[in-house]
């Protein structure tokens, strides 16, 4: 079952300079056991653009049907936003 991670530590941005520009988002959260897999971001639907700027992104995972160790672990992934908007 797809579920969202306990918490996200760290977020690293970078712009890929390619024929048209993509936004790398690395991201490292924690879960509340081990045998978590396939983390990914979903980024919200917006119909305008945020007032505040700020888009938002959920990392989620496959958490897993039985806990083997129910201990704090990292999760990570790498996404990829084309067609950004030119004032992010």
């Amino acid at each position: 079952m797809l579920t969202k991670v306990l918490k996200v530590s760290s977020i690293q941005l970078e712009i890929l300079k390619t024929f048209t520009p993509i936004l790398s988002i690395a991201v490292e959260g924690t879960v509340g056991s081990t045998g978590w897999k396939k983390a990914r971001l979903v980024p919200y639907v917006y119909v305008t653009p945020p007032e505040d700027g700020l888009y938002e992104f959920d990392l989620i995972a496959i958490r897993p049907a039985i806990i083997s160790l129910p201990v704090e672990t990292r999760i990570s992934t790498v996404g990829k936003w084309q067609d950004f908007p030119p004032d992010l």
